[in-house]
């Protein structure tokens, strides 16, 4: 279990971003057009295979739901796919470590971006560890480096 101070560290960090982006929303919401039921909705990537621990990804959650948000977790996987990744679905996507992050998702969070969506990242420093689903799991570049220099000649 988490020391309770890092907790309600979280939770504070959370609230002052919202805070924030709740005042940036109210001024910008005009220039965009999105619906009632879209504007409350947020994606958090929760997935271990990016390092983010569940329990910030649910402390996330909580605090959003109880500013009465509509909060659904994504993987690395949905978070891929730009169908799943929408602005005409979420106005926020919040990920809560974006030091690593699936390389193959970087074209459906560009879309989501240019089409208007909102990103809160948490974690810094943001997209420095590219992932890559191999043989059903998720690695990195060091797994990468070491799988070619492990490699014998034939």
């Amino acid at each position: 279990m988490r020391d309770w101070r890092i907790v309600m560290f979280i939770k504070r960090i959370v609230a002052i971003s919202l805070v924030v982006f709740n005042a940036y929303l109210s001024l910008t919401v005009t220039a965009v057009e999105m619906s009632e039921g879209v504007r409350n909705r947020i994606a958090i990537l929760k997935d271990s295979a990016t390092g983010i621990d569940a329990e910030t990804a649910d402390v996330v959650a909580d605090t959003l739901r109880r500013a009465r948000f509509e909060v659904e977790f994504l993987t690395s996987e949905t978070a891929c796919a730009a169908a799943v990744l929408s602005p005409k679905k979420y106005f926020l996507y919040v990920i809560p470590n974006a030091t690593a992050y699936p390389a193959a998702g970087a074209d459906a969070l560009t879309r989501y971006l240019q089409g208007k969506g909102n990103l809160m990242v948490l974690g810094t420093p943001p997209f420095e560890k590219p992932i890559w689903k191999h043989e059903g799991r998720w690695v990195d570049g060091t797994f990468v480096h070491d799988a070619v220099k492990n490699q014998k000649p034939t």
